[in-house]
């Protein structure tokens, strides 16, 4: 029940149904080299991956660890080659690589055209919902993530559509004041009072310490402002129009936090943590820069590329990330928190067997007391929510806990306001 899909940087494994991506094999050539997969097939109980050098093979088994390039060694299988004559004539049909025959209907990849097929009557060509053309710029607006470059596109949170809307590089804060990036500085203006100052790398006026790239406020009223070299943060107060303004630095184990990278992107997520995308890689960081809780790159994870060039988070928690090379997105641990408790939101319910990510529960008020009991009240697992949603990952004492019905008790922060829910597991 999963899918194999054969990219130019690897093999990725994809559920159907969830849309989430088991594993991704990618340094499995000869000393763990990336591979370009052309073609993928399985046969047997074996898998084999066509590069543009050999074809690799392992054994397909859930005891098989495929993400080791020494379980995959060089084959002699021959993949089968498309004949041409065996295919219907069709204007679209001009480049085919494979093709399947399936209920009476032709399905054909074509690498001019796409995903072809007749089963709506005639040829079409058909694509996966996703932004449209090359993309250069992510913002977001009214909880709607907008793609800009060749093309505008605009997601709700459900599809990708075409758009039109124009984007407005400008950072409007929450007492109303814009922000913006001029020549690397950084210009503060009060449209009520018509104040305005720039910043900029300079002593007393600034004092960022480099060049500037990118702006976030995050939820304390702070301005966090990303460089050519690090990171710096300014309190966003009316002293920033008078007197002497010099940013403060932000530590991680003794050293300016990212100092001499590029920070070329800053969010905020539901729990005031900051993402943060540099020209090597996509860093997580705590409220206040000086925990470190994930370094995503393209080793461990699907990034397309370590040049993180934009990030934007909806209030669901699903964090895009624009690189070099393409859009994805992340589903993260954190959310933006409900004014009102109500019941919590818990998915996957139930959990199934073939399930291996974690449990989220999601709708909950910041901080909220998170305990998870089975149904005799033996307390199995205890959190505080990253803004409105926490997580588990199923285990207890370190092992997958059994098939049944569990309990998920919900405390808000001042303890004035009790919630449960409940979910299953099968094994």
């Amino acid at each position: 029940n999963w899918i194999y899909l054969s990219c130019d940087f690897g093999v990725v494994v994809l559920n159907p149904v969830t849309k989430a991506i088991k594993e991704t094999y990618r340094y499995i050539a000869n000393n763990a080299q990336e591979i370009q997969a052309l073609e993928t097939q399985i046969k047997n109980d074996s898998i084999y991956v066509k590069t543009k050098q050999n074809v690799l093979a392992a054994l397909l088994s859930d005891k098989q660890n495929l993400q080791d390039f020494r379980n995959w060694k060089n084959s002699n299988f021959i993949f089968e080659e498309i004949e041409n004559n065996l295919l219907p004539k069709n204007s679209l049909i001009v480049s085919p690589k494979k093709y399947l025959k399936k209920d009476g209907f032709w399905w054909i990849a074509d690498s001019k055209n796409g995903l072809l097929s007749e089963f709506d009557g005639s040829f079409k060509r058909y694509s996966p919902n996703g932004v449209i053309g090359d993309v250069s710029k992510i913002f977001k607006n009214d909880n709607k993530i907008i793609a800009f470059g060749t093309e505008t596109s605009i997601f709700d949170g459900i599809l990708w559509t075409k758009s039109v809307q124009k984007i407005n590089n400008v950072v409007i804060t929450q007492n109303g004041w814009t922000w913006e990036i001029v020549n690397n500085q950084v210009r503060v203006s009060n449209p009520k009072t018509n104040q305005q100052r720039v910043l900029s790398r300079f002593a007393n006026d600034g004092n960022f310490q480099g060049n500037v790239l990118c702006l976030r406020e995050d939820k304390n009223n702070r301005m966090w402002i990303g460089t050519d070299n690090g990171v710096a943060v300014l309190p966003i107060s009316e002293n920033i129009f008078i007197g002497n303004v010099n940013a403060s630095s932000p530590f991680y184990e003794r050293r300016r936090l990212l100092i001499q990278e590029n920070v070329q992107a800053i969010a905020v997520d539901g729990g005031n943590r900051k993402w943060i995308g540099t020209s090597n890689a996509l860093y997580l960081f705590g409220d206040d820069g000086d925990e470190l809780i994930e370094i995503f790159n393209t080793k461990n994870s699907p990034l397309a590329s370590n040049n993180i060039q934009g990030i934007e988070i909806l209030d669901s928690g699903e964090v895009f990330i624009l690189t070099k090379n393409g859009l994805i997105s992340y589903k993260s641990d954190a959310s933006d928190v409900n004014v009102a408790f109500k019941e919590p939101l818990i998915y996957p319910n139930p959990v199934r067997p073939e399930f291996n990510g974690v449990l989220t529960i999601s709708d909950l008020t910041d901080n909220t007391d998170v305990k998870i009991t089975d149904l005799a009240g033996n307390l199995i697992y205890e959190t505080i929510s990253n803004g409105g949603t926490a997580t588990w990952d199923l285990k207890f004492q370190g092992t997958r806990v059994a098939s049944g019905i569990y309990l998920v008790l919900c405390t808000n922060e001042d303890e004035t306001q009790n919630l449960v829910g409940k979910f299953a597991v099968i094994r």
